[in-house]
């Protein structure tokens, strides 16, 4: 004989399921419409996406696809830091996993766990379009990274991106300094 299951535990069940979905979720903070970037954040700590969007601006208006990527993910290596964020940006349509090294020639990904005893786990990542620009160079990129990476440590992640992308910016377009006329000297 099949006995039915009390309406009671049939509801705590479902509540049971819903509070393991919500966690889940909660986890995750919902992704922020951006007109400027992709913004992928995966994280518990707090961040201010529209700082971050705005951040983003000077590279859109400039016909860039920016991504930002913030994530608690604690990679088990650098292969396995790479094998993510190359899933990543094939989900947004910077990179296209059948082609090996493969990248969007306007893309431009700024990258990050919040795993900062992970020195690899930072990452900018551009296209063709900017090869050959002063951002094109170890000493800028490392910068960039230890940028971000010391402001995640600091906890304040939005500050890491915003910098980052600035940093980048103000690299890749200095801004023109007009120096003043001479003054004609008098005769």
């Amino acid at each position: 004989m099949i006995r039915e299951t009390p309406r009671g535990w049939k509801a705590l069940a479902l509540l049971l399921v819903a509070l393991v979905v919500a966690g889940a979720a909660a986890r995750v903070q919902a992704q922020p419409a951006c007109p400027y970037a992709d913004l992928r954040l995966e994280t518990d700590r707090p961040v201010d996406a529209e700082a971050i969007c705005q951040a983003a601006r000077p590279w859109a208006d400039e016909g860039f696809r920016v991504f930002i990527l913030l994530t608690d993910y604690r990679p088990k290596s650098e292969d396995d830091w790479f094998a993510f964020l190359d899933q990543a940006e094939a989900e947004v349509g910077l990179r296209d996993l059948s082609q090996p090294d493969s990248f969007d020639r306007n893309g431009i990904a700024f990258e990050a766990s919040t795993a900062t005893d992970r020195s690899w786990a930072y990452s900018v990542t551009f296209g063709e379009r900017l090869f050959g620009s002063p951002l094109d160079t170890d000493a800028a990129v490392a910068r960039i990274k230890g940028q971000m990476r010391n402001a995640i440590a600091a906890g304040d992640p939005t500050n890491a991106f915003v910098q980052a992308l600035t940093t980048a910016f103000e690299l890749y377009r200095p801004a023109t300094v007009v120096q003043p006329s001479p003054v004609p000297s008098p005769i």
